[in-house]
């Protein structure tokens, strides 16, 4: 069974990350992607409703994470990801 973020890691390593370490790298990258669009979208369109501020913030971020923090972030600690 396929289960957290097991996309986002790089799956030739012998054994993966545990499903914990992943989500705290996934938590490193949302947290500040998330905040920095919501506010530069409020900024941009403040008129926009707050459903569609979270709609775009999060499909940006999804496509930021999933192209460039993620690979980024997954790769520099490394070492820690694969240590239990």
């Amino acid at each position: 069974m396929v289960r957290g973020f097991v996309g986002w890691f790089d799956q030739r390593e012998p054994e993966m990350p545990p499903e914990w370490k992943q989500a705290t790298v996934v938590l490193l990258a949302l947290y500040p992607t998330a905040l920095v669009l919501a506010l530069l979208t409020r900024g941009i369109a403040p008129s926009m409703p707050v459903a569609a501020t979270v709609a775009l913030s999060n499909a940006i971020a999804v496509g930021l994470l999933t192209w460039w923090f993620i690979p980024a972030l997954s790769s520099r600690p490394a070492g820690w990801l694969s240590h239990v």
